[in-house]
């Protein structure tokens, strides 16, 4: 089984939690196929499933899970292809998931995409391979991570003439748009029927609304974290639970190191590690500290894509640190200045800068960058 090092780090730390496991495997063409799975060393063992054509089928996961499945078209040869792998109820709770091509790329008419029921991002795979946004290559830092429970797995090539799996997704996901329940007037009610399940005390709805299942995605989080709890109450914000400071703390301190060593792609799977542990702090927490913690983190994994020449996700990193703390962050301004220069974006970095030196005085690494941008320009 190929996992990266990201899943199988992410999955050594166990959550137990009250809802199912479940991935919907949506058949979008008319060939049944059969999805054998396989657990890593001492994992249990789930039966094979069978899912005709233009159908959906479901299976059901233990907690703390790991392994992978893939899928075999009837009548041809039981060998694995492309693999969809999954480790549940990880590192801080968290469900990792990707589309793997390392065992058998050519395999192109089996796992095609992997994504979040509810929240429908992040996707791994693509309906036509080979493609960026698989696992490729052993060292890809491509497994990503979800609150969700639920998984949507597509097999096969989407059918012209019928639109099952899109359908389905449509239906289930609202993928294509998002239909935000508003109150336009302040005199206007919106009735938004819900539902909880009587046994995990879990609250959902049929409205098709992704926003409407973000909000409800956080507040079933909020309510497994209440369960968790030894008391009936939460405990008040100060103190934090010491373990979680400072274990995002030693995954900091583990990028920091992997980037001295030039080793670029381990220092941002620690930072994204970091990232997932401080973004899953409990709300009752105090939100300043999670704004540092980040803040940090990001600036950090932008430098490390920096390093790699990874211009485009260096300045969504930066911005992101940014968001999280304008003030006293000049290397993050920095950062996403020289992605927007080599980029060719000298308008925007120009602007940008600005900004950062309006927010950081006569930071001097600010100027100087806003320097290089005006030498540029002049000569473009």
């Amino acid at each position: 089984m190929q996992f990266t090092s990201t899943l199988l780090l992410a999955a050594s730390a166990l959550a137990t939690l009250a809802t199912a496991n479940i991935v919907h495997f949506v058949n979008q063409d008319s060939t049944t196929r059969t999805i054998y799975f396989t657990a890593t060393a001492g994992g249990d063992s789930i039966a094979s499933l069978t899912v005709p054509g233009l159908a959906t089928e479901s299976a059901t996961f233990p907690d703390a899970w790991i392994g992978n499945w893939y899928s075999v078209s009837d009548g041809a040869e039981n060998v694995p292809g492309m693999l969809g792998e999954a480790a549940w109820n990880g590192f801080g709770g968290a469900n990792y998931f990707d589309v793997s091509a390392i065992v058998n790329p050519d395999d192109i008419v089996g796992v095609k995409e992997i994504f979040p029921k509810f929240s429908a991002t992040p996707i791994s795979g693509c309906q036509s391979f080979p493609c960026s946004n698989a696992y490729n290559k052993p060292d890809d830092i491509a497994t990503l991570s979800t609150q969700d429970t639920e998984l949507i797995c597509l097999l096969g090539n989407i059918a012209n003439e019928r639109r099952h799996a899109r359908d389905f997704a449509e239906k289930n996901l609202d993928r294509n748009q998002s239909k935000a329940l508003r109150m336009e007037d302040p005199d206007t009610f919106t009735l938004v029927p819900l539902h909880m399940d009587p046994a995990s005390k879990t609250i959902s709805s049929s409205t098709p609304s992704r926003a409407l299942q973000e909000e409800l995605t956080a507040l079933n989080d909020l309510h497994k974290a209440f369960k968790k709890l030894d008391t009936d109450v939460p405990p008040p914000p100060i103190p934090v639970n010491p373990k979680r400071s400072a274990g995002i703390t030693k995954l900091r301190e583990s990028g920091n190191a992997e980037f001295r060593k030039g080793k670029h792609a381990d220092a941002i799977t620690y930072y994204t590690l970091g990232l997932q542990m401080a973004l899953t702090r409990p709300a009752w927490e105090p939100s300043g500290l999670v704004r540092d913690e980040v803040a940090g983190l990001y600036s950090n994994r932008a430098m490390a894509h920096v390093a790699i020449s990874n211009w485009v996700e260096g300045s969504l990193d930066a911005e992101a640190s940014v968001e999280a703390k304008k003030a006293g962050n000049a290397k993050a301004w920095w950062r996403k200045g020289r992605c927007l220069i080599e980029m060719g974006r000298l308008e925007e970095a120009r602007e940008w800068v600005g900004k950062g030196l309006e927010m950081e005085g006569n930071e001097a690494d600010l100027v100087t960058l806003l320097k290089e941008i005006e030498a540029k320009g002049k000569k473009s």
